[in-house]
């Protein structure tokens, strides 16, 4: 998910105007914050398309993983 947060950022505006070392700092909390407490660095409308599908996607699997650990 980092480095999918990383790859789209290459062409956005709002994450290349940060000095580099906080967009790597900033594409990890992203990466890690947005399932986990809805927190996050750039606003989410700002974000590709795709990675906001690749979010999607991890959020049900995340769900369906959990579901498959109580069901069993």
């Amino acid at each position: 998910m980092w480095g999918a947060f990383e790859l789209s950022a290459i062409h956005n505006e709002e994450i290349r105007s940060l000095p580099t070392n906080f967009q790597v700092l900033d594409g990890l909390f992203q990466a890690l914050a947005v399932r986990g407490g809805g927190f996050s660095v750039v606003m989410i409308d700002r974000l590709p398309q795709g990675l906001l599908i690749l979010y999607a996607f991890m959020m049900v699997r995340a769900h369906t993983c959990q579901n498959n650990n109580t069901s069993s």
